[in-house]
């Protein structure tokens, strides 16, 4: 995940990173980290808690990139990333040390 291109390890750093002030944001966040999602299960992975900032970070979004990979139990592996709308096969996923962390 980056904002701005820069490396944000945590959804905490991007929340901070994001709206361009020291001011806190609320969220609520989702990890599928070891999990198995059955097909056709949709799993929010982040949620504004604070709604008066929330148009505040839309208007931001476009400053957030992140890039998702994800593999099946069956080891078929796939990327994807933000605002895409499918997901690319690839032979597998490999964190590396600038890897989102949550």
């Amino acid at each position: 995940m980056t904002v701005d291109g820069k490396t944000q390890p945590t959804w905490g750093a991007a929340m901070r990173a994001l709206p361009r002030s020291n001011e806190e944001i609320r969220y609520g966040q989702s990890t599928i980290l070891g999990t198995i999602v059955p097909a056709q299960r949709n799993v929010e992975m982040f949620q504004y808690v604070d709604q008066p900032y929330a148009e505040k970070l839309y208007n931001e979004l476009d400053r957030l990139a992140f890039t998702a990979c994800f593999c099946s139990v069956f080891d078929d592996c796939w990327q994807t990333s933000y605002n895409s709308t499918h997901a690319d096969k690839v032979d597998h996923c490999v964190p590396d040390e600038s890897s989102f962390r949550e």
